[in-house]
């Protein structure tokens, strides 16, 4: 009985290591397979990584599409701008010459307008200059040469006409037109320049005599008594 018991327990232990050895190989090879991807499961993966490709490619193309689209809109909005500045200058142009031949013009023309129903007032108050300077006592010792006697009178006289022509000159400065006005200060000063020159070659004359004051203030009452008639004529009516 005892060989039996001991032959019975020792089959009893091998089956018992066959069935745990079995165990675990089954459970060693679901540990396998779950560990081992699936085809499927790779093709997914693959098409996953694809995907992300052509997004990637897709979203830099369109982002060259947009640089490229932003460069042509730049250039031909600076085309516009060059196209709008030629037009303009293109416009100007003409103008401008118009303007030249304008300013040439203007500047060849002489306008010379009158101030109207002025004329017999200012020419009487010119005669009645010349009437007081008649009927002044010290004028018969200056027709008799009286060197100190026309010394006196021809300052007096060249004084009252130079009051005159000071008057004469600011009426017409307040009244002619702009050009008119411009071309007539000019003028003057041009006119004063020669009348002292004049005056300082008739004074240099007798430089040194008892005369040079004479013909000094002569030849200023005999400029400006001119001038002063000249003024009324030329620009009053």
């Amino acid at each position: 009985m005892t060989r039996k018991l001991k032959q019975l327990c020792i089959t009893i232990s091998i089956l018992a290591i066959g069935m745990f050895g079995c165990s675990n190989s089954e459970v060693n090879n679901q540990t396998s397979d779950h560990n081992q991807s699936s085809p499927l499961e790779e093709k997914n993966d693959e098409q996953l990584a694809r995907n992300d490709s052509v997004t990637n490619e897709e979203s830099n193309n369109s982002s060259e599409q947009s640089n490229m689209g932003s460069l042509e809109g730049n250039t031909e909005e600076q085309s516009a701008k060059n196209d709008t500045v030629t037009n303009e200058e293109e416009q100007r142009e003409p103008a401008s010459m118009e303007e030249n031949i304008d300013s040439v013009s203007n500047s060849d023309e002489t306008i010379v307008d009158k101030v109207p129903g002025v004329k017999h007032q200012f020419l009487e108050k010119l005669d009645a200059i010349q009437e007081e300077l008649e009927s002044m006592p010290i004028k018969a010792d200056s027709d008799k040469g009286v060197t100190n006697a026309m010394r006196s009178y021809y300052g007096i006289a060249y004084e009252k006409y130079d009051e005159a022509i000071n008057e004469i000159y600011q009426f017409l400065m307040k009244n002619l037109s702009e050009k008119t006005a411009k071309q007539l200060q000019s003028d003057q000063i041009q006119w004063i320049i020669h009348k002292e020159a004049l005056a300082e070659e008739e004074k240099a004359k007798y430089n040194g005599g008892t005369y040079e004051f004479v013909a000094f203030f002569v030849s200023l009452y005999e400029s400006t008594k001119t001038r002063c008639y000249e003024l009324v004529d030329l620009y009053m009516d």
